[in-house]
């Protein structure tokens, strides 16, 4: 019935008269023979007589039957436009303007009648309306968290009253506008309070250049003062250090000297056990090549470490302390073959010359070096 009447109603907006005007369908029947009179129904016919009760049914009839096949696509089509409009509200609702414009799009090609398409248009133009005024609200929610209040505020006042979400943009217009004022107002107190900081800052510079003048005087006298202060101090310290120097040095060749003291015995020892020995007498020989062992282990402990207890010194203590070590070295050696040829017909002689000459001439330089400190 939806369907025939929908035809029905669509009929009688374009078709105005019986048989001239309208579909082939109702032209084809009004034409056609009375069964019950054998008449045709022409014009003087019984049956077209009676034309305002029968002939409206038999249009009717007619339409219900053609309607319902032409009409059922359009029925469909109507259906799915009043859904499509139906969730654009819902997406308006929900703020989704695009997503409502986008669904009112669809409807472009689908048939309804002329006053749901007029309300289409309108809703179109309304979204996109809102879409305009969404971007201005979020861009002016982006401009207030930067801080540009002035310019977040002037976005948001083009904003028309019909936004659906007028009362989000009031409100914040109102929150804008008071932190603006509040702004104005702390930038006026911070201004007045900066005025009355350069009156006291200028009344307190005047009053510090005036100190500072009659302590200049002072201070530069104390700076004549502190400078030769500083003077004497510096000259003490080097006084002292080259004392500390001096004492280092002289505590380097007094340890020095005794390692060679040490030697010069131990040599003595030597020189006696060498005699013993061009004697025969093995048993004195092997004695003072004892003592002169344990008196040349007492330099060399004297003077071992010389080098790494003493810093800061010239090359030429270190080289005396090396040459004392050397020479104690090669006079031990001299005595380690003089006892090992002792008793047997082993003849190291030129060996231990050889090493006693070397012993001697590391030693004539470590007398030099302390003849000359």
């Amino acid at each position: 019935m939806f369907t025939s009447a929908l035809y029905i109603y669509e009929a009688k907006e374009h078709y105005c008269g019986v048989g001239e005007g309208y579909p082939s369908q109702v032209s084809s029947f009004l034409l056609m023979d009375c069964h019950k009179c054998n008449s045709k129904n022409g014009i003087e016919s019984k049956f077209r007589r009676k034309k305002n009760a029968i002939i409206f049914a038999s249009i009717f009839s007619a339409l219900l039957v053609t309607g319902t096949a032409l009409a059922a696509p359009k029925i469909g089509d109507y259906v799915e436009v009043n859904r499509l409009v139906a969730e654009a509200m819902a997406q308006e609702t929900a703020g989704e303007y695009q997503s409502a414009l986008d669904t009112l799009t669809l409807a472009d090609d689908k048939w309804t009648l002329e006053s749901k398409r007029v309300e289409i248009d309108k809703l179109k133009e309304s979204q996109s309306k809102y879409i305009q005024f969404k971007a201005q609200f979020d861009a002016g929610l982006e401009l207030e968290k930067k801080g540009k209040l002035v310019e977040a505020r002037t976005r948001l006042q083009s904003i028309g009253t019909d936004f659906p979400h007028y009362a989000d943009v009031r409100e914040k217009l109102d929150n804008i506008q008071t932190v603006i004022e509040g702004n104005l107002e702390n930038t006026a107190r911070a201004k007045e309070r900066e005025a009355q900081r350069a009156t006291a800052a200028a009344a307190e510079a005047r009053q510090q250049a005036e100190t500072e003048s009659a302590a200049k005087a002072a201070a530069e006298a104390r700076s004549i003062e502190s400078a030769q202060a500083a003077r004497n101090a510096e000259a003490q310290r080097q006084q002292e250090a080259a004392q500390r120097a001096e004492e280092v040095k002289k505590s380097f060749v007094n340890q020095l000297y005794t390692g060679y003291s040490s030697y010069i015995s131990g040599s003595s020892y030597y020189s006696s056990a060498i005699s013993y020995s061009n004697s025969s007498n093995s048993l004195l020989a092997l004695s003072q090549a004892n003592s002169a062992r344990a008196v040349l282990n007492t330099a060399r402990n004297s003077v071992d470490d010389l080098n790494s207890r003493f810093t800061g010194l010239s090359s030429d203590y270190y080289t005396a302390a090396n040459n004392m070590v050397n020479a104690v070295d090669y006079l031990n050696k001299a005595i380690d073959l003089l006892v090992s040829s002792e008793g047997t017909s082993l003849d190291y002689s030129s060996s231990i010359n050889s090493y006693k000459n070397l012993s001697v001439a590391y030693a004539a330089k470590v007398k030099v070096f302390l003849d000359s400190h």
